[in-house]
């Protein structure tokens, strides 16, 4: 049914990953005219660019919720009777399911973030037709971005734990002051095996690795790009 009344929600990104491209591809559209975007072309570039930006709002506050709903499950697990440390550990569905659903989003997000950026590249490659797009890969894969282990980690991460499984939470509390939380293939017990489980502490890693990098993959594009002539 069609609306009859829309009240429209204004939302800008605070995020300027996308200016310094689309500056330099503008600066290279005014060096030679070859170089010019056509309009569809540059309203599709233009809404990649703004769903970047739009992942990169959304994941430090996602990471802000965990932290939250991670400081809850602390009070839970700081307060249990540890005479039924051998037993399953109850915790509120809603705590869980919070945790669960927000790390899962966090991944989902970040994963796609990067899909993106690959998607851009290549748009901006084939736009240009001056570099060879294997050799521009494997810079990039040089410059700790694609095929590099975080990567890959958050590729297989995202795979592996929570698209094709149910997603199982365990506590590690080896640390008491520093738990962490274990995400599952499965209802495993025996945890001799990373490659069962992934660590809350590691997903972090990879977003930390992901933060270090996408600046100067940026300024690897722009560089590129005022290569042009």
């Amino acid at each position: 049914m069609k609306p009859q009344k829309v009240l429209k929600v204004s939302y800008s990104s605070r995020n300027n990953w996308g200016y310094a491209i689309w500056n330099a591809i503008g600066d290279a559209e005014k060096r030679n005219n070859n170089y010019r975007l056509p309009k569809e072309f540059r309203n599709e570039l233009g809404s990649i660019m703004l769903a970047i930006s739009y992942r990169l709002d959304f994941l430090p506050l996602i990471r802000k919720r965990i932290h939250q709903e991670r400081g809850l499950l602390y009070d839970y697990v700081a307060n249990r009777k540890r005479a039924k440390d051998r037993y399953a550990f109850h915790i509120p569905e809603n705590i869980k399911h919070g945790i669960i659903i927000d790390v899962d989003s966090f991944i989902f997000e970040l994963r796609s973030c990067c899909e993106l950026i690959e998607k851009l590249l290549k748009k901006i490659l084939r736009h240009f037709k001056k570099y060879n797009e294997k050799r521009f890969m494997k810079e990039l894969t040089a410059k700790k971005w694609f095929g590099s282990k975080w990567y890959k980690e958050l590729k297989e991460l995202r795979i592996a734990i929570f698209h094709h499984t149910a997603p199982y939470i365990d506590i590690d509390i080896t640390d008491e002051l520093n738990y962490d939380l274990l995400f599952c293939k499965e209802n495993i017990h025996d945890y001799d095996k990373s490659s069962n489980f992934f660590r809350l502490s590691q997903i972090f890693k990879i977003y930390d690795a992901f933060g270090k990098n996408i600046f100067p993959v940026q300024k690897y594009i722009v560089n590129k790009i005022n290569e042009l002539r």
